[in-house]
């Protein structure tokens, strides 16, 4: 498949107590609307990166602008929501950041309360353009792929192969994603490369959108062009 990539960052730097996702890259491929990468961002603000990888510009648009709302606002004082927040109750400096606005009991944003959020960044494109689309930064991928077809996962598992290092883990829904295969190496061509995942377990749990059980599955690269 192909695509017009491009990429939006949102930048917030995260004061978070350390836990076992601070520093982490998480990445949501096939973001849809932004749901998830923006969930990953107010629930683990110690991240590094949320991000979120979609091939339909308009579901990409709509995310964009969903992240946009969590941009600082100004409070009519010169300062912007975030900030104010910032100097009220961490007393850290005055730094803007993404915040997730939990509405107050009235219409006046001032009745508002911010959780902070991660840094976030939304990528336009195939998730096989892996000339445009970055993921060898992250630590851990998930795909709702129940709905993917084939093609779709074996571009998914060669990109994780081609981009990102050994350890990276690759969560997949209903549908499991190959687990080795052979990739053109782009730093020495001629030479191919062998990329390859373990399985490392399949969890059952109940799913709404499919309307009964769903099979989580999670993998880790254990080789790929970045080496073994």
């Amino acid at each position: 498949a192909t695509g017009a990539p491009t990429s939006t960052a949102a930048t917030a730097p995260s004061t978070a107590p350390s836990n076992g996702w601070t520093g982490k890259t998480f990445c949501d491929i096939g973001s849809g609307a932004g749901r998830l990468v923006i969930a990953a961002a107010a629930l683990h603000p110690g991240l590094r990166l949320s991000k979120g990888v979609e091939y339909l510009t308009s579901c990409h648009n709509f995310a964009q602008g969903v992240v946009g709302m969590c941009q600082p606002q100004q409070d009519g004082t010169g300062q912007t929501y975030a900030q104010t927040h910032t100097q009220t109750h961490t007393q850290t400096q005055t730094q803007t950041q993404l915040r997730l606005r939990i509405p107050g009991e009235t219409k006046d944003p001032s009745s508002s309360s911010f959780l902070p959020m991660a840094p976030i960044d939304l990528q336009n494109g195939s998730i096989g353009d892996t000339d445009n689309i970055f993921i060898g930064d992250v630590d851990v991928a998930f795909v709702a792929s129940s709905a993917m077809p084939t093609e779709v996962l074996t571009m998914i598992s060669e990109a994780v192969g081609e981009q990102c290092q050994p350890g990276t883990i690759v969560i997949t829904t209903d549908y499991e994603i190959p687990t080795q295969g052979r990739l053109v190496n782009k730093e020495y061509p001629g030479r191919d490369v062998r990329y390859r995942f373990e399985l490392l377990e399949a969890m059952d749990g109940y799913c709404w959108v499919v309307g009964g059980k769903s099979t989580a599955y999670f993998y880790r690269l254990v080789e790929g062009c970045k080496g073994t």
